[in-house]
């Protein structure tokens, strides 16, 4: 999983898009921006950056496992992510515990690199990059094989 340091903050890029019918009984779009306080949605931002590293702290010390990880930041429940994998919850809930995901074959981890949509390798390296540098991923052969480009970007001169 390739992570910034930098706690992500509203952009205002999200749009919403309506559909009206016009004069003529034609679908027109309306595009708008919905109206959120930025102080909401930074404050949502940062409890969700805290929330991941309170959970790689758990990681890290053996407490849940890399399944478990991603089953919480997406804020999904057992019957959920078992419905989507094709299996019962008990066996997904054996997943969340490092002695389950051990245990866990390629094909699984595919099915669980789907759902979750990032590629089988983010379930065993973190890769922490400054913000001068960008990283693009490309995910091939359904997520088993990730190509990885890094740059540097330059400071801009005034």
């Amino acid at each position: 999983m390739i992570s910034k340091n930098k706690i992500e903050k509203y952009d205002k890029s999200h749009r919403i898009v309506l559909f009206q019918t016009n004069k003529k009984g034609e679908c027109v779009p309306q595009i708008t921006s919905p109206e959120i306080a930025n102080e909401l949605v930074d404050s949502l931002y940062e409890e969700r950056a805290d929330n991941w590293k309170r959970n790689k702290e758990e990681l890290d010390s053996g407490d849940i496992s890399p399944v478990c990880l991603f089953f919480r930041y997406h804020n999904m429940n057992i019957k959920d992510v078992a419905s989507r994998l094709q299996t019962s919850p008990s066996k997904v809930k054996k997943h969340l515990t490092m002695k389950g995901f051990m245990k866990l074959d390629l094909n699984t981890l595919k099915k669980y690199a789907s759902i979750f949509d990032i590629s089988i390798g983010d379930f065993f390296q973190f890769i922490h990059i400054d913000d001068n540098v960008s990283v693009n991923v490309k995910k091939n052969k359904d997520r088993i094989i990730q190509d990885i480009i890094i740059s540097i970007n330059k400071k801009k001169s005034k």
